[in-house]
């Protein structure tokens, strides 16, 4: 079992590291429960140069099954973790991260118990990395979704500052170029600005008579609220 005391547990801060580069993708999954449907799915859905899989000792069968069918493909590590123990999981997760820290990493918490998927979303969060979630329909799964973590989208005081405007400006603007003017922003600055803030779900763009409309959703407003609330967010 992995060890919790203060003296052996990760630093977790050293494992957000900025990766440039990167050519192979790596997707880190859970195999905490019996059923492989939706974790195989994952994996044909979606583009992997390797697979890193956390397993239990009850669902080492399942890994063991799931790796002889991909290992042809791919390479496959199995990885064995305690299912309850949140700092176990966690800890083996990020430096599974850490070692394939020169890879786009991915994570699938598809079949993991309420603790590994806890776990393995908070490694994403460290690593800054991908989460890959399955949309199902009628118990079967039907589509993956790709989660950007919290850190990727981190509200820096720019980034509030355009929901702040939006929501003064009755929640949208009629342009890009008029919401650079009205936040004091140039313009090579606002567009990477807004990319992030739309592809974290905090705003969206549509067509309009001066260009795109900028609009905060839901999201960025309970977002904003809870940024304003925790300031280090």
């Amino acid at each position: 079992m992995y060890d919790r005391s203060s003296a052996q547990r990760p630093k977790f801060r050293d494992y957000a590291v900025e990766v440039t580069n990167m050519s192979e993708k790596a997707q880190i999954a859970t195999v905490g429960k019996h059923e492989t449907g939706r974790l195989e799915f994952v994996l044909y859905r979606t583009q992997s140069d390797k697979l890193i899989m956390l397993h239990t000792e009850t669902t080492q069968k399942q890994a063991k099954n799931i790796k002889e069918k991909v290992e042809r493909r791919l390479p496959v590590e199995l990885v064995d973790v305690e299912p309850w123990d949140y700092h176990d999981v966690l800890g083996k997760a990020l430096d599974v991260a850490y070692r394939n820290r020169d890879c786009d990493l991915r994570f699938n918490p598809s079949l993991g118990t309420r603790v590994m998927t806890s776990a393995l979303i908070m490694a994403a969060m460290f690593t800054n990395s991908l989460v890959y979630l399955v949309k199902e329909q009628n118990g079967k799964p039907v589509d993956v979704v790709e989660v950007l973590p919290i850190r990727r989208t981190m509200l820096t005081q720019p980034k509030k500052n355009i929901l702040k405007k939006l929501l003064s400006e009755g929640d949208c603007v009629p342009s890009q170029r008029e919401l650079g003017s009205r936040t004091s922003l140039a313009a090579s600055t606002i567009s990477g600005h807004v990319r992030d803030l739309e592809d974290a779900g905090y705003i969206r763009r549509s067509k309009g008579a001066e260009g795109n409309v900028i609009c905060i959703t839901d999201l960025g407003r309970i977002v904003l609220r809870v940024a304003q609330h925790w300031k280090e967010l």
